[in-house]
Protein backbone atom coordinates (compact mmCIF):
# COMPACT_ATOMS: atom_id res chain seq x y z
CA UNK A 1 0.00 0.00 0.00
CA UNK A 2 1.16 3.62 -0.32
CA UNK A 3 0.68 6.34 -2.75
CA UNK A 4 -0.89 6.35 -6.43
CA UNK A 5 1.76 7.42 -9.05
CA UNK A 6 0.84 5.30 -12.02
CA UNK A 7 -1.78 3.09 -12.97
CA UNK A 8 -2.14 0.88 -15.73
CA UNK A 9 -5.81 1.38 -17.48
CA UNK A 10 -8.15 -0.34 -19.31
CA UNK A 11 -8.61 0.05 -23.27
CA UNK A 12 -11.28 0.43 -25.37
CA UNK A 13 -10.91 -2.93 -27.35
CA UNK A 14 -10.23 -5.60 -24.17
CA UNK A 15 -13.12 -7.50 -22.00
CA UNK A 16 -13.54 -5.25 -19.40
CA UNK A 17 -14.65 -2.24 -21.58
CA UNK A 18 -16.94 -5.11 -23.53
CA UNK A 19 -18.22 -5.75 -19.93
CA UNK A 20 -18.63 -2.14 -19.30
CA UNK A 21 -20.43 -1.49 -22.56
CA UNK A 22 -22.79 -4.43 -22.31
CA UNK A 23 -23.91 -2.86 -18.76
CA UNK A 24 -24.12 0.22 -19.89
CA UNK A 25 -21.46 1.97 -18.82
CA UNK A 26 -18.63 4.02 -20.24
CA UNK A 27 -14.81 3.93 -19.41
CA UNK A 28 -13.28 6.87 -18.87
CA UNK A 29 -10.06 5.92 -21.43
CA UNK A 30 -11.14 6.56 -24.66
CA UNK A 31 -8.20 6.09 -26.67
CA UNK A 32 -7.03 3.10 -28.69
CA UNK A 33 -3.76 1.75 -26.08
CA UNK A 34 -4.89 -1.44 -24.81
CA UNK A 35 -3.45 -1.27 -21.46
CA UNK A 36 -1.62 2.15 -20.90
CA UNK A 37 0.76 2.74 -18.31
CA UNK A 38 -1.07 5.92 -16.85
CA UNK A 39 0.07 8.82 -13.94
CA UNK A 40 -1.94 10.03 -11.49
CA UNK A 41 -1.98 13.57 -13.61
CA UNK A 42 -3.67 11.97 -16.86
CA UNK A 43 -5.96 9.89 -14.85
CA UNK A 44 -6.98 13.46 -13.24
CA UNK A 45 -7.44 14.81 -16.66
CA UNK A 46 -9.80 11.80 -16.85
CA UNK A 47 -12.32 12.74 -14.25
CA UNK A 48 -13.55 9.44 -13.61
CA UNK A 49 -17.31 9.25 -11.55
CA UNK A 50 -16.11 5.75 -10.50
CA UNK A 51 -12.63 4.08 -10.37
CA UNK A 52 -12.37 0.30 -10.52
CA UNK A 53 -9.29 -1.44 -9.35
CA UNK A 54 -8.37 -5.14 -10.50
CA UNK A 55 -5.76 -5.98 -8.15
CA UNK A 56 -4.08 -9.67 -8.61
CA UNK A 57 -2.66 -9.62 -4.79
CA UNK A 58 -0.13 -12.56 -4.17
CA UNK A 59 -1.26 -14.40 -1.09
CA UNK A 60 1.75 -14.14 1.06
CA UNK A 61 1.12 -9.85 0.50
CA UNK A 62 -1.97 -10.16 2.74
CA UNK A 63 -2.93 -7.35 1.58
CA UNK A 64 -7.29 -7.08 1.76
CA UNK A 65 -9.30 -5.13 -1.14
CA UNK A 66 -10.01 -2.43 1.65
CA UNK A 67 -6.19 -2.21 2.13
CA UNK A 68 -5.81 -1.28 -1.97
CA UNK A 69 -8.79 0.96 -2.00
CA UNK A 70 -6.95 3.30 0.85
CA UNK A 71 -4.20 4.54 -1.49
CA UNK A 72 -6.91 5.54 -3.29
CA UNK A 73 -8.16 8.51 -0.91
CA UNK A 74 -5.19 10.55 -1.11
CA UNK A 75 -6.21 11.46 -4.55
CA UNK A 76 -8.77 13.67 -3.62
CA UNK A 77 -8.98 15.61 -6.54
CA UNK A 78 -11.06 12.91 -8.70
CA UNK A 79 -14.73 12.61 -8.24
CA UNK A 80 -14.85 8.78 -8.01
CA UNK A 81 -12.76 9.43 -4.58
CA UNK A 82 -14.91 12.33 -3.71
CA UNK A 83 -18.43 10.76 -3.89
CA UNK A 84 -16.53 7.53 -2.43
CA UNK A 85 -16.91 4.98 -5.55
CA UNK A 86 -13.81 3.41 -5.83
CA UNK A 87 -13.98 -0.28 -6.03
CA UNK A 88 -11.24 -2.88 -5.70
CA UNK A 89 -11.60 -6.25 -7.08
CA UNK A 90 -9.31 -9.07 -6.22
CA UNK A 91 -10.41 -12.06 -7.62
CA UNK A 92 -7.92 -14.07 -9.73
CA UNK A 93 -11.18 -14.09 -12.10
CA UNK A 94 -10.69 -10.24 -12.85
CA UNK A 95 -7.81 -10.57 -14.57
CA UNK A 96 -7.44 -12.94 -17.06
CA UNK A 97 -10.54 -13.54 -19.58
CA UNK A 98 -11.97 -16.99 -19.25
CA UNK A 99 -15.41 -18.97 -18.37
CA UNK A 100 -15.94 -17.42 -14.88
CA UNK A 101 -16.02 -14.11 -16.53
CA UNK A 102 -19.72 -14.07 -16.09
CA UNK A 103 -18.46 -13.81 -12.21
CA UNK A 104 -16.85 -10.16 -13.13
CA UNK A 105 -19.61 -9.58 -14.83
CA UNK A 106 -21.63 -9.70 -11.84
CA UNK A 107 -19.21 -7.95 -9.64
CA UNK A 108 -19.41 -5.12 -12.06
CA UNK A 109 -23.22 -5.07 -12.24
CA UNK A 110 -23.21 -4.71 -8.56
CA UNK A 111 -20.84 -2.11 -8.51
CA UNK A 112 -22.93 -0.36 -10.82
CA UNK A 113 -26.11 -1.22 -8.96
CA UNK A 114 -24.25 0.19 -5.35
CA UNK A 115 -23.29 3.31 -7.64
CA UNK A 116 -27.09 4.01 -8.38
CA UNK A 117 -28.22 4.02 -5.45
CA UNK A 118 -26.04 6.30 -4.09
CA UNK A 119 -26.56 8.48 -6.79
CA UNK A 120 -30.21 8.38 -6.38
CA UNK A 121 -29.81 9.39 -2.93
CA UNK A 122 -28.66 13.01 -3.39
Amino acid sequence: SGRINEVYLAGQDDFYSAILERLGAKNAYEDSLAYPLMSYEHIIGLEPDVIVEVARVPPQRMLSAADIGKDWDACSLLPAVQQKQVFVITNDYATIPGPRIGSLFLNLKQIGASCDARNSGR
